[in-house]
């Protein structure tokens, strides 16, 4: 939809670059600060709306441009290609009915005002502004979802607004698969609008679109958004995408980033580590630690420089890989032992961390232990367990 917003008389476009000039033909105008303007102009180009200005009997447009500035990178407002004295930002927490209202507030503290969704005739109203309401398509997965051009606090589903998130969205979000609404037509689950956002950047053939979703700046939804829904192997273009930024050090959304480290050769993720003569004594002792405990233990693991932050241990499933991080081996033979062990049982059993079977496993290795440590036999106790248990009654 479009909106005109059409008066007599021309604009002079001071009024867009100076702050604080409000001249009105009115005697009692509804602006006065002269501020407004330049506060709807940046929050319609931030929520992705397109503007024209019809004036002095030429058009007008309105864009936005990067500048750095103290090493950070800020958008800046421009006129026809011109970049004017405000950034993206001023009046940051308007929404766009507030920008509307200043538009329409100034074409009614003009002569002849026109508010309209039909185009107006520039021979009886020579200042006209002309606001597209819907953002460009910057891309499209049938059926799940599309996304547009412009900042959103809001997701949208069909076109129609469902949920206001925590954190703005980088670019505004329409839902096109089943999302299941209560009965005001808001989202029922918050974690719904995740769904489609990761499905269709995993599986994005837009090369640029996905750079730039995996790298949205901390502070908007993307970069938090939860890639754990995602289920099917990501396109070639995400693991890409995904591994340059890897390379380049580039902070990217976490969840994104494990799902890369999933699917990607674990060259590609892991760098393998040469160990010093100490360092390979250490293990040596670490894995006398899990024979004692095990006398089947037969882990062959691998040493890389890092797992990341705290992670010791990792076991890739689909590679059968046991991953052991430099910084494991550092902490000495007795937490080394543990993470081999533990790595060894997901390996061996395919049981998860913090599961029933893990669990008992492990109480009944400490009973075992405990009980040849005061000197019983196995069979011993297998006999106690026996006695104790009661006679059948028929």
């Amino acid at each position: 939809m479009t909106v005109y917003l059409a008066n007599r008389g021309e604009l002079d476009l001071s009024m867009i670059t100076l702050m604080g000039v409000s001249i009105k033909k009115t005697t009692s105008p509804i602006g006065y600060f002269g501020t407004g303007l330049k506060f709807a102009l940046a929050t319609l180009l931030r929520t992705g709306h397109r503007v024209r200005l019809w004036t002095g009997g030429a058009w007008h447009s309105f864009s936005v441009t990067s500048r750095t500035i103290r090493g950070e990178t800020v958008q800046i407002v421009c006129m026809d290609g011109e970049a004017l004295p405000f950034a993206l930002t001023l009046g940051r927490n308007w929404e766009p009915w507030q920008a509307y209202r200043e538009l329409a507030s100034n074409a009614r503290d003009e002569p002849d005002c026109l508010i309209t969704s039909s185009p107006v005739d520039a021979t009886t109203h020579e200042t006209c502004w002309v606001v597209d309401c819907e953002s460009r398509v910057l891309y499209r997965m049938d059926g799940v979802a599309e996304v547009r051009e412009g900042s959103s606090q809001h997701v949208f589903y069909r076109g129609v607004r469902i949920w206001t998130l925590q954190q703005p969205t980088a670019w505004t979000w329409n839902i096109l698969s089943p999302v299941e609404l209560t009965e005001d037509r808001t989202m029922k689950y918050s974690f719904a609008c995740d769904v489609p956002m990761a499905r269709l950047t995993a599986t994005c053939t837009d090369e640029e679109l996905v750079m730039r979703m995996l790298a949205a700046p901390e502070g908007t939804h993307e970069h938090r958004a939860d890639f754990s829904y995602v289920h099917e192997a990501p396109s070639e273009v995400f693991m890409r995408c995904s591994r340059a930024l890897q390379a380049a050090g580039q902070a990217t959304n976490r969840s994104a980033t494990r799902l890369w480290t999933q699917h990607a050769p674990i060259a590609d993720v892991y760098e393998d580590c040469v160990l010093e003569p100490d360092e390979l004594e250490t293990v040596a002792a670490a894995e006398q630690i899990c024979l004692a405990i095990d006398p089947d233990y037969s882990a062959e693991p691998r040493f890389v420089v890092t797992l990341g932050d705290e992670v010791y241990g990792r076991y890739v499933s689909r590679t059968q890989e046991i991953l052991i991080s430099h910084m494991a081996v550092d902490m000495g033979p007795d937490h080394l032992a543990a993470t081999l062990y533990e790595e060894y049982l997901h390996q061996q059993h395919g049981w998860s961390d913090m599961s029933r079977a893990m669990q008992n496993f492990l109480f009944q290795k400490l009973v075992r232990l405990g009980r040849l440590r005061r000197g019983d036999s196995e069979t011993d106790g297998r006999e106690r367990s026996a006695a104790r248990e009661p006679e059948p009654v028929f």
